[in-house]
């Protein structure tokens, strides 16, 4: 893959989360969670 695919990705991710904190939660269709601390 080359570029970004919105159908994939819509695919994959349930939801993100973003604290005030800056602090963003990716959830997955599957339950699995990973976070990105800025």
């Amino acid at each position: 893959m080359t570029e970004f695919d919105k159908n994939i990705w819509l695919s994959m991710v349930d939801y993100l989360t973003v604290h005030h904190d800056g602090k963003v939660e990716f959830t997955f269709l599957d339950g699995s969670q990973i976070e990105l601390n800025r």
